[in-house]
């Protein structure tokens, strides 16, 4: 970190940075004021997702998916109602099977289609043990 750079949050990052490597900051100052070089804006509006060859959604360096809007759903409930008593006015709500199940659906949300995956962008991430 250089003496007097705002706060930020470095990733794979050196004073003298090479190409293809990722700076994060709380600051809106391009790290060319601070390091020099050429930078760009990445992942704008997506989270960093670690490589994994074994999901095809994350086996691409920088592939990008996800959706900003929940996947669409329903909501159902379902409810029997059984006398517990016959002649009586006491009930209980039992869950039943469903083919003795009464209710419907409570709410209907959502209209993405992205299962249900945030917004992302796919990096490699490295961690410094020695």
């Amino acid at each position: 970190m250089i003496v007097g750079a705002p706060v930020s949050f470095p990733i794979c990052i050196a004073v003298n940075a090479a190409e293809c490597e990722v700076y994060m900051s709380v600051n809106s100052v391009n790290p060319n004021a601070l390091f020099g070089g050429t930078w760009v804006a990445w992942g704008t509006g997506r989270v960093p997702v670690g490589i994994d060859t074994s999901q095809t959604e994350f086996n691409t360096i920088e592939k990008t998916g996800g959706h900003k809007s929940l996947q669409a759903h329903n909501h159902r409930i379902g409810y029997r109602l059984t006398n517990t008593q016959p002649g009586s006015s006491m009930w209980v709500v039992d869950p039943g099977t469903i083919e003795n199940w009464n209710g419907g659906v409570i709410e209907s949300t959502g209209g993405g289609n992205a299962q249900n995956l945030q917004p992302y962008i796919t990096c490699y991430m490295w961690k410094r043990t020695a």
